[in-house]
């Protein structure tokens, strides 16, 4: 279904018993916001780097937690992309909210990618499908200069 196309989610969420995910294509809380109210998705899929930051997808959060949709936020991308969203899950409140809440999810592509593997220089350290917030200030990366030297044209 093209990310326009409301009433097609709509349909196929109607028509399926597996959860109905989407959003990554869409932008700003006002996309989202049509995308929830006509009841689309059962999992909000924010890109922070496409939707306007992580202040506009905590926008979106407030949005799902209106409608009680999960939201997982989705990630394509380099390093920097990653890290923003890594830091954005740590800060979202639990969608929906749950006395038993489930764990944060965060859709990790792992196509072969320079940009994600080696742009941040350290990797990230993944255990058992976890990962934890680093200690490096802001996103959590120190960009390698050298890279991005390297494949400037």
């Amino acid at each position: 279904v093209i990310p326009e196309n409301f009433e097609g989610y709509k349909k196929v969420r109607e028509a399926s018993s597996i959860p109905i995910t989407g959003g990554e294509s869409h932008f700003t809380r006002y996309g989202f916001n049509r995308l929830l109210a006509n009841g689309c998705v059962d999992i909000a899929q924010p890109d922070s780097c496409v939707t306007g930051g992580i202040s506009e997808v905590m926008k979106i959060a407030a949005l799902c937690s209106v409608y009680g949709t999960r939201l997982i936020p989705h990630v394509w991308g380099s390093a920097i992309a990653l890290h923003a969203a890594i830091n954005l899950c740590f800060t979202l409140p639990d969608m929906p909210p749950s006395l038993f809440p489930e764990d944060m999810l965060l859709e990790y592509d792992r196509t072969p990618n320079i940009f994600r593997e080696k742009l941040a220089g350290k990797p990230l350290k993944i255990t058992d499908g976890s990962v934890l917030p680093t200690d490096t200030p802001g996103l959590g990366l120190e960009v390698d200069e050298d890279l991005i030297n390297r494949y400037s044209i």
